[in-house]
């Protein structure tokens, strides 16, 4: 915040150097909001609240999944040794094996005992619907609704503070510029003063007394001059 505040401080009273004129303090007011990080930061902790009840509200509806796999083997199974069955099956039956309605039917019990698994493809869909959890769906619901409304209120509370310290600073800066004014104006009278009544005094047509009373209030006048260069100096390095 005070980092902020002594940009606008100094800008108040030497003016936008880039634009070569003074900020108003709406001015200000808008580079204090674009410069505050607490606010930048508060900002980003509503936008989280408000997703975070957003993600709430879902757990109303059904939630959907699907998920898939795939895999490649590069041989096929064989359950039986066809081979080896076809062999010992023609040897039990002799003369019968060697006819062609013998071959057909191997050739089905072939393709029934074969398994392709060269290409596996594995999915799966699922839908879950909450019916009844005890009311923690509910205030789920209800606490991520109040964090957000937190997460504003702080926001708008630092904004205020924000536009308050600004406004604060603003004003005591255009006070202290325009009390340097008179000062500086006020010095200025007095020298000229001091100079003037020096020259009556050599002249003969103004006393000692009178020099010296000038001389006590140009002595009074630097010193509140000092005094109000002291305090805009000093405001600047508090506010740095």
């Amino acid at each position: 915040m005070k980092r902020f505040v002594v940009l606008v401080a100094l800008l108040v009273s030497s003016g936008y150097a880039s634009a070569g004129r003074t900020l108003t303090l709406e001015e200000c007011r808008e580079l204090a909001i674009q410069n505050n990080k607490e606010l930048k930061i508060s900002g980003e902790k509503i936008k989280m609240a408000g997703y975070e009840k957003n993600a709430a509200f879902t757990k109303y509806f059904p939630q959907l999944s699907a998920t898939g796999a795939y895999m490649w083997n590069q041989k096929d199974i064989n359950l039986l040794d066809m081979g080896a069955l076809g062999a010992s099956i023609g040897g039990a039956l002799g003369p019968i094996a060697q006819l062609p309605v013998f071959g057909k039917l191997m050739e089905g019990v072939d393709d029934l005992q074969h398994l392709d698994i060269q290409n596996i493809w594995v999915g799966s869909v699922s839908l879950v619907q909450p019916v009844f959890m005890g009311g923690k769906i509910i205030n789920y619901n209800q606490i991520t609704k109040y964090a957000k409304q937190l997460a504003e209120s702080m926001n708008d509370q630092q904004l205020q503070e924000v536009i308050y310290k600004t406004d604060e600073t603003y004003w005591q800066v255009i006070s202290l510029v325009n009390k340097k004014k008179l000062a500086d104006a006020y010095v200025d009278l007095l020298r000229k003063t001091d100079h003037d009544i020096t020259a009556m005094i050599n002249e003969g047509v103004a006393t000692e007394a009178d020099g010296l009373s000038v001389k006590v209030k140009l002595n009074e006048a630097e010193m509140a001059q000092t005094k109000v260069d002291n305090g805009l100096a000093l405001s600047r390095m508090l506010l740095a």
